[in-house]
């Protein structure tokens, strides 16, 4: 996989804006950090956060999708991507105001090794400067690249048609500073950033969850977590499987079509019966054919269900022997800790022997197997003497923390047997379909061969008839066989492009098996900080039509739905999610714009949901979050949590424009210095 290093914000400076009245040059610099951005409602903080995304990428809230249209008869192909309006930021405007044309935002970001200053007119979205600095300043002026400034709506009518505009497209600076990022980003287009940033970087006040979305998932798997290349063959398998199934359908159309003929010839005088009733023998076979294909092609999905099925039961076997080689190393130390002290008035090889026996069952003098009475008497009493039965220490009990090892790590023995049996059913139950497959295979070519005789003796009978009846019949079932050949052709063809996509998934699942203890071990990192319980992400299809997917397990449970949460467990466990795919696939320190996310929180997660963005930042990545100012104790602890060098803020209730009630409000003035002094504290 290539490298993909996301943007690094640094500078944004908004100018004329009327929606920020008070400052016509708002600038802020991004801290490596928390930035947060408060105020009441209506004063701006999601439009902050969409300036920072309009400066990034435009209007734009997903990446080129491909349509066809037809006009009088030809098809034509259009290529667009999906905007949100282009009036956006010219309705949040002052009507009144004198210098809206000349509004803009300019951002100072980082991609890799290469600073970006971008600039974009706010009333029709157009990128009116661009400018282009290596990392260490080395051109302190930076390198201002010359184009094309055109608005948003033009450049997209362009690309709506990229092959005839491909010069008018390239000389925009827009299409310019695309090919830029585009290429600083290592992204295989600009797309992509378009993608991450509207469904990874940018929690909104839609509070759209991508942790349960199987659409979301396989997009972004594709993008950014496998190799290109099998991402390139996969959709050419898939276009194949698709295109050849189409030519066996309409063959089987044509057939249907001379079928019509062939029974209305079938009705004339002069027409051998003895072929009629070889022709209904082969209608006969044909259809035995497809019955035990049919059953063929039954058993395979069958067995692809419980091979799925045994894959996840390998994956929890895994899980359950890594679980009990920790617990075993710690309960192991625990124990020998407590049975050296209560073993200290007997020989200094009892313990030895004990821990034998419970490890092997069998004696450890002569290595003969124990039996089953005196092993389970020995190792469920172990205050008795193994040899005597004599109370060694009767008024000793086992430490707690010892005996909650000993009941988990017993648990997981338990689930391991349970796993490791279900194991062996199912791959018996597999050992049941291969015989069931063999079995319906040699009848299926039992009636193959059949089929081919009778289609010998039809061809046979044909070539000794020399009616015109026949000889119409002759030629029509001439072009019937050649069909059923082409069809069959096809649909081989078909099945062997299905068979190529169901292999390159299986790579990528395997590609993805792999990188989920790595993945999930990154999502506990953050999911737990919330939670306050352990937390993993699983690889599993749960049987809902939607395929194999990422999913949280929360303290042992499977959440397959966002149902299956509170709302505001299910948005920090989306955060969680959105933060480990940035750490596991971005080679850079990137940002998570995230708005308002304590609106949905009660007092006890607070706290918490602090915990979990301050893990954030330590990467370091820089957080841009919006809050309300209310009585809420979540800003105080992620500020008093944050250290002041990776602290920085904007209180539009300085700089945006606030109505009557705002402004008249003692309580929304009192929030906002209450912060204000938290920050200077």
């Amino acid at each position: 996989m290539p490298k993909i290093y996301l943007p690094s914000l640094q500078k944004i400076v908004i100018k004329d804006f009327s929606l920020y009245p008070t400052d016509r040059k708002l600038t802020y610099e991004f801290v490596v950090g928390v930035n947060l951005i408060i105020g009441g409602n209506g004063m701006g903080k999601t439009t902050f956060l969409n300036l920072v995304k309009f400066a990034l990428i435009g209007l734009y809230k997903k990446g080129v999708t491909v349509k066809r249209r037809e006009v009088k008869g030809k098809e034509y192909r259009i290529e667009s991507r999906e905007i949100i309006p282009y009036n956006y930021f010219r309705n949040r405007m002052d009507i009144s105001g004198a210098h809206n044309d000349s509004a803009y935002v300019e951002l100072f970001f980082k991609v890799n090794k290469t600073v970006h200053i971008v600039r974009r007119r706010l009333i029709d979205g157009a990128v009116i400067k661009y400018e282009i600095r290596d990392s260490n300043l080395s051109i302190p002026e930076g390198a201002e690249l010359n184009g094309d400034a055109v608005s948003q709506e033009q450049y997209d009518n362009w690309s709506k048609k990229p092959d005839k505009n491909k010069s008018k497209i390239e000389s925009s600076l827009q299409g310019i500073y695309e090919q830029s990022i585009k290429k600083s980003g290592g992204f295989a287009s600009f797309d992509m950033l378009i993608f991450l940033l509207n469904d990874v970087l940018f929690f909104n006040e839609e509070r759209k969850t991508i942790m349960w979305e199987s659409d979301f998932q396989n997009t972004f798997t594709a993008l950014f977590l496998i190799d290109p290349k099998h991402v390139n063959q996969l959709e050419k398998y898939r276009l194949d499987t698709r295109y050849y199934d189409s030519l066996a359908r309409h063959k089987g159309e044509d057939i249907r079509a001379l079928k019509k003929v062939y029974d209305r010839l079938k009705g004339q005088p002069d027409f051998d019966k003895s072929l009629v009733e070889l022709m209904d023998q082969k209608k006969v076979l044909q259809k035995d054919s497809e019955a035990s294909f049919k059953n063929l092609v039954s058993i395979q999905d069958k067995r692809k269900l419980s091979n799925r099925e045994l894959d996840r039961f390998y994956v929890r076997r895994n899980e359950l022997y890594k679980s009990i080689e920790d617990l075993d190393s710690s309960y192991s130390n625990l124990e020998g800790s407590f049975y050296s002290d209560l073993f200290s008035e007997v020989t200094p090889k009892y313990w030895h022997y004990l821990k034998f026996i419970k490890s092997h069952g069998d004696c450890p003098l002569c290595n003969n197997a124990l039996e089953q009475e005196k092993l389970e008497k020995i190792t469920s009493d172990e205050s008795s003497c193994m040899m005597c039965g004599t109370n060694l220490h009767s008024d000793t009990k086992e430490p707690t923390e010892l005996k909650k090892a000993k009941e988990e790590v017993s648990k997981l023995r338990t689930s391991l047997v349970n796993t490791e049996n279900r194991i062996v059913e199912i791959e018996n139950i597999l050992e049941d379909y291969d015989k069931d497959y063999r079995k319906e295979q040699g009848k299926y070519n039992k009636i193959k061969s059949n089929l081919r005789t009778v289609d010998f003796s039809i061809d046979k009978l044909l070539n000794n008839k020399d009616s015109s009846t026949d000889q119409e019949f002759s030629a029509l079932k001439k072009r019937m066989d050649e069909l059923e050949e082409e069809k069959e052709l096809n649909s081989e063809k078909s099945k062997t492009a299905k068979s190529k996509v169901e292999n390159l998934l299986s790579i990528i699942d395997n590609d993805r098996i792999e990188g989920t203890l790595r993945l999930s071990d990154i999502f506990n990192k953050y999911a737990s900080k919330f939670l306050g319980v352990p937390c993993k992400l699983v690889y599993d299809d749960p049987e809902d039509n939607k395929g194999k997917r990422y999913l949280p397990r929360i303290n042992g449970i499977d959440r397959t739905s966002p149902e299956e949460l509170s709302e505001s467990q299910r948005f920090f466990i989306d955060q969680a999610f959105r933060m480990s795919l940035l750490s596991f696939f971005n080679n850079s320190n990137s940002f998570l714009l995230s708005e308002t996310p304590d609106a949905s929180l009660d007092i006890s997660y607070e706290r918490n949901a602090a915990a979990v963005y301050l893990e954030f930042i330590k990467d370091p990545n820089e957080l841009v979050i919006t809050s309300n100012l209310n009585n809420s104790d979540f800003l105080v602890h992620l500020i008093k949590g944050t250290p002041k060098s990776k602290m920085g803020h904007i209180n539009l209730l300085n700089i945006g424009r606030t109505s009557d009630v705002q402004s008249k409000s003692a309580r929304l003035i009192e929030a906002s210095e209450t912060i204000e002094k938290l920050f200077n504290e």
